[in-house]
């Protein structure tokens, strides 16, 4: 481990979504790469998945590791047109499960965001396979309860 920061991405969820009359959700999501550092492209494609090959990496001003920011945004509408609550869960490791492709072990972490609309990733693996998250919402059905909503995208790692 060095003293270098982590690289940085910024990930923005938008989704779009409908809570029908028995309760049942149906949403979608678009995915953008909102910022990244260093300055880098085409690391996060419109269905989530996320690249770390390209990332600009630069050894000698970062280390391999990388804090993913994902912030959610967006409308999820009831039947009669009203805006229905949304957040990630209160419990980061609820909002996103991650899991190697194949199998085996990861050093990627779910942490807290500033709200619940915002997680962090923290992807401290640099085995370079490729892993398949998980965001999870929690959609607010009939308050208090809800119900928790999968969004299924994937990371390759560096």
């Amino acid at each position: 481990m060095t003293d270098l920061p982590d690289m940085s991405l910024t990930l923005d969820v938008t989704v779009t979504g409908t809570v029908d009359a028995s309760g049942n959700v149906s949403v979608s999501a678009i995915y953008s790469q909102a910022g990244s550092n260093p300055v880098s492209s085409n690391v996060v494609d419109s269905s989530g998945d996320i690249d770390l090959n390209n990332m600009a990496y630069d050894s000698s001003s970062y280390n391999v590791d990388t804090d993913i920011t994902v912030n959610l945004s967006g409308q999820i509408t009831d039947t009669n047109g009203n805006s229905v609550n949304f957040s990630f869960p209160q419990q980061a490791a609820q909002a996103v499960t991650i899991t190697r492709d194949g199998g085996g072990n990861s050093d990627i972490n779910a942490l807290p965001g500033n709200s619940l609309m915002q997680v962090i990733i923290d992807d401290n693996d640099d085995d370079g396979a490729a892993y398949s998250y998980c965001l999870s919402l929690w959609v607010e059905t009939a308050p208090p309860d809800g119900q928790l909503v999968a969004l299924d995208p994937r990371i390759v790692n560096r």
